[in-house]
C-alpha cells in the first residue's frame, strides 16, 4: 500500500475506531541512515503532537514519543520504504495524520553486531558473544572467523569454543550477513586463551542448572615442570554408570589413582568431550585431592532437569589425575536416563484458546482427527462465568476453580469441564490445545498435563468486567484492568504441577484483541506481555527442575500466535487498524521482547481453505485450530533448538 493509499484509508476512517485526521497535520520529514546504522528521522518543523508512527514497506513499524519540541530521533531498523504518521492523543483518544511522503532508505549493508565479549570458562573453553546488529530482523545469520578462517554460520548470538589452542591470542571476527547477502563490517575481538576478562588464569567449569560453576577441569600445572605420564594412572568406574536427569539420589563413581612413584598431593577434575556432555551437570569430589599414600575417591554427578524433554543417550568425560609433575586421564562414559516426570502446559489467552471453532466441528469418533489419547490428560476446570467466579477470592481457590474429578483424559473443548456422569463431553467444537499436545507428545517420555486458564474477550485492558484481565499487579496503568485471570492461572498451573508431580514445559498465549480498541493499551501491550510472562516465570511453583528454574529470565518457553485475518460474508479481518498493528508487531518480535519465545504465524489460515470459527472470522475455524496447535509444538521445538 503506498503512502497516499494509507493517508486515504486513514481519513474515511477504514483503520479501526480512530478518528480521521481532521486538525493534525501531514509531518514534513525526512528518513535517512545515521552513522551508527540505525535509522533518523528528522521533522523539518517542530510539532506539537503527542508522537509519531513509523511505517515500514507499508507496515506498521513501531511507536515513538519524543521529547516536546523534539525534531530529530532515532530508531532501529532495516532499509526500506518508510512513512511518518503523527497523532495527537486527546480525552483518551487518538487523532492521526495522514502519513508523510515515502522515502526509501536504501538497503545497504546491515550494521555489524556490537559489544563482543567472551565467558571463558576454561584455558581452551569459552563462549565468544555479541549483541545482535541494529538490523536484526533482516539478519540471516551471523558469520563467525578464527584467526581468518571460517568456522561457523548461525542466527545465534554465541559461538561455544572447546579445544583452543593453549598459550596463544585468537582473532575473532563477526560479521552479520543479511538476507539479500550483504556483509556488514565485521566486529572484532581478541581472545586470549587461558585468561579471562581481567587477565587472570580462569577455572574449568561445568555450567550447572542454576548457572552456577562447579569447578571441572583444570587442576593445577606447571608449564615448566616435565610430564611423566607413566608415573602416574587412574581409573574411573566399572562398566557405564547410569545417570537419572533430576534424580535426587546423586551418582557415585569410584576413582582409584595408582602412582609408580611417589609423589605429592593428586589433584582430580573432571571434562566433558564437548560442551554438550557438560550441560547442566554438576559434581564433586570426595576427597577432592589425594595426600601421600591416599590412592580412592568418589565421584559424584547429579544431571538438572533440561528445559526439554530429553532422550536416552551417552555422555563422555575425561577424569583427570594431576600431581604437580605427572598427569593421568581416565575416559568414563556414562548412559543417562531421561525424568519419568509429566510435562506440563498452560494454555492462556482469549477466545481462540478457549476455542471458537464451528459447532458441530469435532470429529471425535473412532479413528477421528480430535479422539483423545491416554497419554494426554487436563486439569478439569471450572467453566468461564461470572457466576462461579464472582471475588478475587474465588479466582485463587483451588476448590472454585477445579471439579470433583481434578483431571481427565483431555478432550475439546478444553476449557468446558467433564461432569462425572457425562461421556464425552457435549459440546462440539475445538480449541488447539488437543492438536498442541498431539504434536508434542512423540518427544514427551511420560504424559502431557494441559492446564486450560483462557477467558474470552480478556486482555491486559480494562473492561465492564472490571479485574477479569491479565496483568501482571494490580493498578497496572491508566486503562488497564486487573490481575484476576493470571491469579487463576497461577491457582491452577501450582495445584497440577503439585499433584502431577510433573515439569513445567511451556506457555501458549493465544489474545490481542481485547487490547486494540483503546491507545493507552495497544502503547502498553509489548510491556504488559513482558510482565505477565516474567511473572509466571517467577512464581509458578518449583519442580523437578529446582530453584533455579525460576526467574524473571527463566528457561520456560513461551509461544503465541498472531491474531486471525479471516474475511467471509460476515465481514473481514484481513486490514489491521494502526493499533492492531502496535499489538501484531508485538507479537512477531516476542523473540525479541523475551528469552525462550517465538509466535506462530497464522497469517495464511483464511477462508476458503481455513474456514472462520463461531459468530465471525475474528475466530479461527477448527482446520486453522488444529493446524496451529502442530505450529505452535514447531514453535517450541525452534526455542528448543536455540538454547545453548
Amino acid at each position: 500500500m503506498r503512502s497516499w493509499m494509507l493517508a486515504g484509508l486513514l481519513c474515511m476512517g477504514l483503520f479501526g475506531s480512530m478518528q480521521a485526521q481532521a486538525s493534525v497535520s501531514i509531518p514534513s520529514a525526512n528518513v535517512s541512515r545515521s552513522g551508527d546504522g540505525r535509522i533518523l528521522v528528522a521533522l523539518n518543523d517542530a510539532v506539537a503532537v503527542s508522537g509519531f508512527n513509523i511505517y515500514r514497506d507499508d507496515r506498521y513499524f513501531t511507536t515513538v514519543r519524543p521529547p516536546a519540541g523534539s525534531t530529530r530521533f532515532l530508531v532501529d531498523g532495516a532499509g526500506g520504504d518508510y512513512c511518518v504518521v503523527a497523532f495527537v492523543s486527546r480525552a483518551g483518544r487518538d487523532e492521526y495524520s495522514g502519513c508523510s511522503a515515502t522515502m526509501r532508505v536504501a538497503a545497504g549493508p546491515p550494521a555489524p553486531p556490537r559489544r563482543v565479549r567472551a565467558s571463558v570458562y576454561s584455558p581452551g573453553v569459552a563462549d565468544v558473544i555479541w549483541t545482535p546488529s541494529l538490523d536484526h530482523i533482516a539478519i540471516a545469520g551471523y558469520e563467525v572467523r578464527r584467526n581468518g578462517e571460517r568456522i561457523a554460520f548461525h542466527k545465534g548470538r554465541s559461538q561455544f569454543e572447546s579445544g583452543l589452542a593453549p598459550a596463544r591470542v585468537h582473532d575473532y571476527e563477526i560479521v552479520a550477513v543479511d538476507r539479500a547477502g550483504r556483509r556488514s563490517q565485521p566486529a572484532r575481538y581478541r581472545l586470549a586463551v587461558g585468561s579471562n576478562a581481567n587477565g587472570q588464569r580462569s577455572q574449568a567449569g561445568v555450567r550447572s542448572g542454576n548457572g552456577a560453576t562447579t569447578p571441572v577441569g583444570e587442576a593445577p600445572s606447571n608449564p615448566v615442570a616435565p610430564i611423566n605420564a607413566s608415573a602416574l594412572s587412574i581409573t574411573a568406574g566399572v562398566g557405564r554408570p547410569q545417570l537419572i536427569e533430576g534424580d535426587t539420589q546423586s551418582l557415585r563413581v569410584p576413582i582409584r589413582v595408582s602412582r609408580t612413584t611417589a609423589s605429592g598431593t593428586v589433584h582430580l577434575s573432571l571434562s566433558g568431550f564437548t560442551s554438550a556432555d557438560e550441560r547442566l551437570i554438576s559434581h564433586r569430589f570426595e576427597p577432592d585431592r589425594l595426600g601421600y599414600g591416599k590412592t580412592d575417591a568418589t565421584l559424584i554427578m547429579k544431571l538438572d532437569v533440561d528445559m526439554a524433554p530429553l532422550r536416552r543417550h551417552a555422555r563422555q568425560f575425561n577424569v583427570g589425575a594431576f600431581d604437580g609433575s605427572s598427569r593421568a586421564t581416565s575416559r568414563l562414559v556414562i548412559d543417562v536416563r531421561p525424568t519419568d516426570a509429566h510435562d506440563v502446559y498452560l494454555l492462556i489467552g482469549q477466545s481462540n484458546m478457549v476455542g471458537y471453532s464451528e459447532k458441530g466441528a469435532k470429529e471425535n469418533g473412532p479413528g477421528g482427527i480430535d479422539v483423545a489419547d491416554s497419554r494426554i490428560l487436563q486439569l478439569n476446570a471450572r467453566e468461564n462465568s461470572q457466576r462461579v467466579f464472582a471475588s478475587a477470592a474465588d479466582f485463587v481457590s483451588e476448590a472454585i476453580n477445579v471439579r470433583d474429578v481434578a483431571y481427565t483424559r483431555a478432550e475439546d473443548p478444553l476449557h468446558t469441564p467433564k461432569r462425572i456422569d457425562a461421556e464425552p463431553k457435549r459440546s462440539t467444537f475445538i480449541g488447539l490445545g488437543l492438536s498442541f499436545a498431539k504434536s508434542a507428545l512423540p518427544r514427551a517420555n511420560n504424559k502431557i498435563y494441559l492446564v486450560p486458564a483462557a477467558w474470552g474477550a480478556t486482555g491486559f485492558c480494562a473492561s465492564h468486567m472490571g479485574n477479569l484481565a491479565w496483568n501482571a499487579s494490580p493498578n497496572a496503568g491508566p486503562g488497564l484492568g486487573g490481575t484476576w485471570l493470571l491469579d487463576r492461572a497461577l491457582t491452577r498451573l501450582d495445584k497440577t504441577l503439585r499433584d502431577t508431580g510433573g515439569v513445567f514445559r511451556g506457555i501458549l498465549w493465544h489474545q490481542g484483541g481485547a487490547d486494540v480498541t483503546d491507545a493507552k493499551c495497544a502503547d502498553s501491550y509489548a510491556a504488559n506481555l513482558v510482565k505477565m510472562v516474567q511473572r509466571i516465570r517467577r512464581e509458578a511453583r518449583v519442580d523437578r527442575r529446582g530453584a533455579a528454574a525460576r526467574g524473571n529470565q527463566a528457561a520456560i518457553p513461551f509461544m503465541l500466535a498472531t491474531m486471525s485475518k479471516g474475511a467471509d460474508s460476515r465481514g473481514s479481518y484481513a486490514r489491521f487498524s494502526p493499533r492492531k498493528l502496535q499489538v501484531d508487531a508485538a507479537h512477531r518480535a516476542v523473540a525479541d521482547l523475551l528469552p525462550y519465545a517465538d509466535f506462530v504465524d497464522n497469517d495464511d489460515l483464511v477462508p476458503p481453505a481455513y474456514p472462520c470459527g463461531q459468530s465471525s472470522c475474528v475466530h479461527f475455524g477448527a482446520d486453522a485450530l488444529r493446524e496451529q496447535g502442530r505450529r505452535f509444538d514447531q514453535a517450541l521445538r525452534r526455542i528448543i533448538a536455540r538454547q545453548p
